[in-house]
This record gives C-alpha cells, structure tokens and sequence, in this order.
C-alpha cells in the first residue's frame, strides 16, 4: 500500500503574489486584497480576520493591536506602509457605519465561511496547484518567518502563542532551504 502524499500547508510567495494579483480584479479590490495580505503577513486565523476592527488599527503610530482568538496572546504588529494606504482607502471608500473592517458584499460583518469561500474561490482562479483555503494563510506567515531565518521565539510571539509546542506545527521548511547543506562535503555528490 503506497502512503498519500502529505499536502503542503502554506504558500510559495509567487502564489501569494497570484493571489494577491486575483483580488485586483475583483468588484472590491481594496477590501479583497487587505483581506489576502493582512491575513497572512499577520498570521491571521479567519476569526481574527473578521474580527479585526478599526479602533485595532493606529494609523498613527503604524501598529495593528492584534487580538487573538483560541486563548492566544494579544500582540502590536507594525503595518506596513502598503497596507496603511489600503487600509485609508478602505476607511475611506466605505459608506458602512461599522466598527469593523472586512464586510461582505451586503455590508454585513465579513463571516468565516464567507472567507474561507472567497480565498478557496482566489486560489482556483489562481490556479495554485494545492487547495487553498484561509488557515494556509497563517500557515504562510509562519513559515516565511522560519525560512527567513526568524528565531523561534519571534514567530511564536508573532503568532500569538503562549507555548513555543503551538510555534512547531508551524515550522514547515520550504524544501529549496535544504540545496546546497551539503556543499563542500563527501555527502555533496
């Protein structure tokens, strides 16, 4: 009996860049984007996506004051400068009288399974070779940060976690970090 093949748990980031490229077509760009790129550059669960509200954001001090869910640690994240123009012109498109951020299309409180739709929907039209759905996203947050050579400690404190054990389910190497380990050895032909 031949063993399933394990499928990949987080994103290359040429297929976060098609994503991120699919939601630039989309009827609502700015929302569709901020929802790929800040769900992912903040290691987002789909909770905490739709949860996200503006008092969370300081445009001021260019930080997100992250709430996490399932008992994990609240934690300031810088924004980026891409995300804080999207973010004003987000705040400043919307005709919604909302504390939150993401709304779907009926200017209702953006849902889980709205998200989740909306993400696997960007991934086929991606055409991304794996199945895509939202907790992928925070599973590509982490993994950059470990193939960036970020120390563990870091990424757990990035994702919100109390215990560094929740970090390692995370630790999903990207395979071309093993060319060339044994370059200058007997092992290297």
């Amino acid at each position: 009996m031949t063993k399933k093949p394990k499928l990949r748990k987080f994103l290359y980031e040429h297929e976060i860049q098609s994503l991120v490229d699919v939601t630039k077509t989309t009827g609502w760009p700015v929302r569709n984007e901020l929802l790929v790129f800040m769900t992912c550059r903040h290691g987002l669960r789909s909770g905490e996506t739709c949860e996200l509200q503006w008092k969370n954001v300081d445009f001021f001090n260019k930080t997100l004051d992250v709430k996490r869910q399932k008992g994990g640690v609240d934690f300031l994240h810088p924004l980026s400068s891409r995300e804080i123009q999207l973010l004003m012109k987000l705040n400043d498109g919307q005709k919604i009288d909302s504390p939150y951020v993401f709304h779907s299309t009926h200017k209702k409180k953006m849902t889980t399974d709205g998200l989740y739709w909306l993400i696997t929907k960007w991934g086929r039209v991606a055409n991304i070779q794996v199945h895509v759905h939202t907790h992928m996203l925070r599973h590509t947050s982490a993994t950059t940060l470990i193939n960036k050579d970020v120390p563990a400690h870091v990424v757990q404190a990035w994702m919100g976690h109390k215990n560094i054990k929740s970090t390692m389910i995370y630790l999903h190497l990207d395979p071309r970090k093993f060319n060339g380990i044994f370059e200058g050895s007997i092992l290297a032909n």
